[in-house]
């Protein structure tokens, strides 16, 4: 797999970003008053275009760095003890290093670890403070195991880059109920896949497709995959998942189809298939989808607000206004969510509720759904679902 490439002398961060600049006499007395102040005001301006520019780079390059860093250590292709430590970035002390392994590599991980893909797809490195960097870089795990295609996990270091090598001072999860952690920790690597090589090797292959934005050619593979191990759920339901936001809404409506097919219970499929018929302007096959998910599922809060967008089209009023209702009322937070029944209070003549929802969602989206002119922008009136 290629790698992100890295200076191999980022260790020694350079000094002023940008070096004061001289004026010479003979340049102060070329300018007259009027002048200077304007020549003063373009030289700034082209100094801080250096700066950034400047400051760009070094960022790129500690990214660069802990990205390469990253890989290497969550390689699983190559076991627990055959990795290979390049030095390159350390832990400030053992009890970081021991919380870190014992996260991303378990015990039971450290004999075969084939059934595992995982890469680094971004990393983002600023500068805290003099000699101190904040590296987040989100992960992507697929597993050949289990039914949920991929998971992801997002990890913040705080760096101090005035030590050789580098050392990694502390670590958090963006969202410490991430499961990626669970999951490694409950997963049983068997001596042998119960799946072909050749099919675990497509799913890897297709992993990496999708985490390069390959997404036809992901899609492609897993398809070899499944004609190959029928039964092989976790590639069936990464394919979906590329399918929903990926392909054009017909297509993935036939992926999920033939993904029901093999997983009938798995009741986000059904809400994921209504979306795509959504877009296709299907309201009678995606109120079913609706009816189905929300009888086996009926927290879903989205479920709702689909559901009530969908029974609007019927020119049902007041059962899309009550689902809406009790999607906000179940999600609260999603402040969003207030668009959706501002545009169905709308069409009720409701038009004092849907202001104050207008306001609620201006309030807290002021330019996603609202352009400068506070025009309404042209959005989807209801939420697409990954499987």
């Amino acid at each position: 797999m290629e790698r992100a490439a890295y200076d191999e002398d980022m260790l020694q961060l350079p000094g002023p970003l940008v070096r004061p600049a001289t004026l010479t006499l003979v340049t102060l007395l070329a300018l007259a008053p009027a002048g200077y102040f304007y020549g003063h005001a373009a030289f700034q301006s082209k100094a801080s275009a250096v700066k950034w520019e400047r400051r760009t780079e070094i960022e790129l390059k500690v990214a660069n760095r802990f990205h390469k860093w990253l890989y290497d250590e969550i390689d699983y292709s190559r076991g627990f003890k055959n990795r290979l430590v390049n030095g390159t970035v350390e832990f400030a002390n053992s009890n970081i290093r021991e919380q870190f392994e014992a996260e991303f590599w378990p015990h039971h991980l450290r004999a075969d670890s084939s059934e595992i893909f995982a890469s680094p797809i971004s990393t983002d490195a600023v500068r805290k403070g003099k000699n101190i960097w904040k590296v987040s870089s989100t992960v992507s795990f697929a597993m050949v195991q289990g039914d949920e295609g991929y998971l992801q996990d997002t990890i913040i270091f705080d760096v101090d880059l005035s030590a050789r090598p580098p050392k990694i001072l502390r670590y958090e999860h963006e969202y410490p109920e991430n499961n990626v952690r669970k999951f490694l920790a409950n997963l049983k690597i068997s001596e042998h896949s119960k799946y072909s090589s050749q099919s675990v090797s497509l799913f890897k292959k297709a992993a990496y497709e999708n985490f390069t934005n390959q997404y036809e050619a992901a899609v492609d593979d897993l398809s070899k995959a499944l004609l190959i191990e029928p039964t092989f759920k976790n590639a069936a339901v990464l394919r979906a998942k590329i399918a929903v936001m990926q392909l054009k809404p017909e297509l993935g409506e036939r992926i999920l189809t033939e993904t029901i097919t093999l997983l009938p219970n798995r009741w986000s499929l059904y809400r994921s298939r209504a979306s795509l018929r959504l877009d296709q302007g299907n309201y009678v096959d995606a109120l079913e989808d609706l009816n189905l998910s929300i009888k086996n599922e009926p927290a879903i809060a989205a479920n709702y607000l689909n559901r009530g967008y969908c029974l609007s089209r019927f020119g049902r009023h007041k059962e899309a206004l009550a689902d809406m209702d009790l999607a906000i009322k179940l999600e609260p937070k999603y402040k969003f969510f207030h668009f959706n029944r501002a545009l169905e209070r709308e069409a009720s003549g409701d038009v004092v509720g849907a202001f104050f929802d207008f306001v609620e969602v201006r309030q807290n989206y002021p330019g996603e759904y609202f352009d400068e002119n506070n025009q309404r922008r042209s959005v989807a009136p209801y939420v697409t679902f990954l499987p």
